[in-house]
Order: structure tokens, then sequence, then C-alpha cells
């Protein structure tokens, strides 16, 4: 999905995650969606205990391992890079950059 530049990055991560799932709606807030994605991907139904930081960890695990990584660290800004670096697209020193790097580009 192309997304324009420019755009914030709650507005990336909202049409990304918005095509990403099935049954949302205009007023499904961002943290919603986000944990209904983490919670489909990682498999389980684990949403009513993890808090939203330790489904986006389990995620990004996913997301490295799946891409032949191997985890290494808990912090979310370390897991983003290594997810990043990945799926090999330029790892930024910055979170933000990061995440935006993904939802431009990952399918």
């Amino acid at each position: 999905m192309a997304v324009a530049s420019g755009v914030s990055l709650s507005i990336l991560e909202r049409q990304w995650l918005s095509t990403h799932l099935t049954g949302t709606t205009s007023t499904t807030s961002l943290n919603e969606l986000k944990r209904q994605y983490y919670v489909g991907q990682i498999g389980g139904a684990a949403a009513d205990v993890n808090s939203l930081n330790d489904l986006e960890r389990q995620w990004l695990r996913k997301v490295i391992t799946d891409n032949s990584g191997t985890p290494n660290g808990s912090e979310l800004s370390d897991l983003w890079k290594q997810a990043i670096a990945a799926l090999g697209f330029r790892v930024s020193q910055f979170v933000d950059e990061n995440k935006q790097t993904f939802y431009r580009n990952q399918a």
C-alpha cells in the first residue's frame, strides 16, 4: 500500500492497520486497531491480559523471526530496528522513522 509522505505517524498506522483488519470502523481507536492486529498476528487471546506494549513486543519478535532474524533485547526501539533490518529496509536511530518506514513499505 502506498502512503503519501508528510503524513503523521498515527495516520499512517491507522491507514495501514485498517487495510489489514476486517470489521473496523473510522471510530475504532488506534490502540484497539493495534491490539486486534497484534493478537491476530501472534495468535491467541492474550489481549485482555497483556499490555499493548507487550503485544507489540511479541509481534515485533515474530516479524524478526519470520524474516530469519533473532530478536535481541526487549526494548521496543531496539526491536523496531531489528524488525526493519530483518525486512531489508533502511534502519534509523529514531523509532518513529522506523515505524514510518514499516507502514510505508510493508505490504
